[in-house]
């Protein structure tokens, strides 16, 4: 991850599913709720644990809840006030203690020395027990996505081009296919004309790299 360049200066907050490497990285952390929704639709439907249920629609709501906030008119009355983050809160420790309560910790075998190993019930509860600011960074703060979708939406195509599109045949070509599709990515995000944004590629790369940067700062 760090030889890309990147994340290694990534100071910002990142939206990932809680692979442990991430946690080396030097920014703010927040859990992807797209991949905690295939989590407990998995437990919910298929080891029938009504608890995760429960979950699925507490991340829902707060989600709709975090979106009327954010689109609310300037002056309008706060949709998410401290009333509301409270209740929230009490309905998200009251599920993960519904869940802990039908999930404890497995007990040590006869003559067995370590950890016994948990299961995909109890590991996903113990992270979201420990792990509340980062599972709702969503409802909590304005400026957090609920998941890290446009981030895979962004790689997707690379890993197409690798795979299906004869490849980069060159490091050279993989350089130069990411950063056309770098410049693409980021004219669709600022909402700027794309057929002017790539002519002005062609005849200022340079002014163009600036303009790009400073429209992402704003």
């Amino acid at each position: 991850m760090n030889r890309l360049g990147l994340l290694g200066r990534f100071r910002g907050k990142l939206i990932h599913d809680f692979l442990g490497s991430y946690y080396r990285l030097l920014c703010q952390h927040f859990l992807c709720g797209a991949h905690l929704l295939r989590e407990l639709i998995y437990l919910h439907e298929e080891m029938e644990q009504a608890w995760a249920g429960d979950m699925i629609e507490l991340l829902l709501d707060a989600k709709k809840l975090r979106e009327r906030e954010n689109s609310r008119a300037p002056g309008a009355k706060r949709i998410i006030g401290e009333k509301t983050r409270q209740r929230i809160r009490s309905r998200y420790c009251e599920i993960v203690l519904a869940g802990l309560a039908i999930n404890p910790e497995p007990p040590l075998k006869p003559k067995q020395r370590g950890r016994v190993k948990r299961s995909k019930a109890l590991n996903l509860l113990i992270r979201l027990e420990d792990r509340y600011e980062e599972v709702m960074g969503y409802f909590e703060y304005e400026d957090v996505a609920f998941d890290n979708n446009q981030a895979e939406r962004d790689l997707r195509m690379m890993k197409t081009r690798e795979k299906i599109s004869g490849t980069f045949r060159s490091e050279d070509h993989a350089r130069l296919f990411a950063d056309i599709r770098s410049v693409i990515s980021t004219t669709r995000k600022q909402s700027r004309n794309l057929l002017s944004t790539l002519g002005e590629m062609l005849r200022a790369p340079g002014t163009l790299g600036d303009s790009l940067v400073k429209g992402a700062k704003n």
